[in-house]
């Protein structure tokens, strides 16, 4: 018999699968950043002119742990979405 995903884990199936999909576009819109700035990094469209300091980067950011922020951030979240996503699909497989 059909077991409504609403009364076991407080969500339809409907929303369950609409969260899936925001999951996914919110996934391909940090792989576009990151293919975008990556692709920004490999042109030297941040580059500066400068022999101790390689790129514009490396000068803003130099106080900080991490040189390029924006990867490293895009990258921790696709992290969290990929988690958030196998909840969701472990969520939409407990249907029977």
């Amino acid at each position: 018999m059909y077991r409504s995903i609403e009364k076991d884990y407080g969500h339809s199936f409907d929303s369950a699968h609409d969260a899936y999909q925001r999951i996914n576009r919110q996934q391909l819109s940090c792989q576009e950043i990151l293919n975008t700035r990556q692709e920004q990094r490999a042109t030297g469209h941040a580059g500066i002119r400068s022999e101790p300091i390689p790129d514009i980067q490396s000068y803003l950011y130099q106080d900080l742990d991490t040189t390029y922020p924006i990867i490293s951030d895009a990258l921790n979240l696709l992290e969290e979405l990929e988690t958030i996503q196998r909840e969701v699909e472990w969520a939409l497989a407990r249907f029977d």
